[in-house]
Order: structure tokens, then sequence, then C-alpha cells
């Protein structure tokens, strides 16, 4: 699966051709990043969003985020900066890379919320700029720069 600015495309490259998978749509601008889940759904930033695409239905559900800022809450009250990578930890938890708050969030699907993840002391945060996430084990890797990311993934 490819993403560009306003859409999510299949790529077949044993066929050499590309299908669209979700149409053009305004709800995808500013796509960064793209995780699929065990069922096969999609997870995506886009803008300030976290976004859920469904592979069956072909759907695309606002899970968190939006306006812009900062707010640990329910996942619909919630509000990120600049969201990058995304790491789906569990089937009940995904990880976001908060690029613009300096910040890695948990959002707990189960329980519907967002909370920090408190990798520092006190209020602060300790991050320059977190862009990707990578799981090895029950290690989580965090890429701060954009050739870290490529350079991991």
């Amino acid at each position: 699966m490819v993403a560009d600015t306003y859409a999510v495309r299949i790529v077949d490259s044993c066929a050499g051709q590309v299908f669209p998978f979700i149409k053009s749509s305004k709800i995808l601008n500013g796509i960064r990043y793209l995780i699929q889940d065990y069922v096969g759904d999609i997870y995506t930033t886009a803008g300030d969003q976290i976004l859920k695409i469904s592979y069956a239905r072909q759907t695309i559900t606002h899970i968190a985020g939006l306006p812009t800022g900062y707010k640990d809450a329910s996942l619909l009250s919630s509000q990120f900066s600049s969201p990058y990578g995304l790491l789906l930890a569990n089937k009940d938890t995904l990880m976001v890379a908060d690029h613009a708050n300096r910040e890695v969030r948990v959002l707990n699907l189960r329980a519907r919320s967002v909370k920090r993840l408190r990798m520092c002391p006190g209020n602060s945060p300790c991050l320059q700029s977190p862009m990707c996430l990578l799981m090895n084990g029950n290690s989580v890797y965090i890429g701060q720069k954009k050739f870290d990311c490529k350079d991991r993934l």
C-alpha cells in the first residue's frame, strides 16, 4: 500500500499495477504514515488526526485528534500536533510519535483513551522531534529524524 496527499492505493508488484483503495478524500489531507493491523485495517496519521481505514468496508473513521494542540483525554477529545509514526504494540495499543509536541502518545483502543508515554521525570518533554517508532521484542525504538526512520525500517 502507498499513500499520497489525498489517497491510499494498493500496489500489485507482480502485475505491475496500482489500484485505488480509498479514493481522494479531504479527510486524508496530509497523510504521513500507514500501518496495518491484524485484521487488515489501516491506521494513518493525517494532519493532526489519527484515522482508521477499514479495508473490508472501504470507510475512513476519525479515531483521535483535532484540533491541533496537546491533550490527553478520550480518543475523540485528544489533541496532537503533527503526529507522524505509528506503532501497533498489540491489538489494543497504538503508539504515536507526536512530532511537534515532542512526545510519544499511547492510544488505548479498548479503553478509548490517550496518554503520554512517560520517559523522563517531570512534565517536560525530553524528545527533540519523534518521527517514527519501531518495536523489537519488548523494546520500542524512537527515530527522531527522517533519516533515522529510513535507516531502521
